[in-house]
């Protein structure tokens, strides 16, 4: 398989949003997710400051931002999404 043609720190960015989108409880990423990603990895050079006077409301933003999250483990929480509970879900994200 080819590599891709990403820095390994694109590589970390993509990973970190992946993990924050699951841990907010989505089944897709989206900007918000790569957004927070971002200014997990890199918070003097990220947008972070503008957005948030300390950790403590990046923190709670991520808290707010939580979905409820299932009781089966992410691997097989995918399979047991119906597709209106998806929607559901993604429509209580907005």
């Amino acid at each position: 398989m080819a590599a891709l043609p990403f820095s390994e720190s694109f590589k970390n960015v993509i990973a970190t949003t992946r993990l924050i989108a699951l841990d907010l409880g989505c089944d897709y990423i989206s900007t918000i997710h790569f957004f927070l990603a971002d200014c997990q990895l890199h918070p003097l050079s990220s947008l972070k400051g503008l957005f948030f006077k300390n950790e403590a409301d990046f923190n709670g933003f991520i808290k707010s931002a939580e979905l409820v999250r299932p009781f089966l483990p992410w691997a097989l929480a995918a399979y047991c999404y119906s597709p209106k509970q998806t929607l559901h879900c993604a429509a209580r994200s907005e």
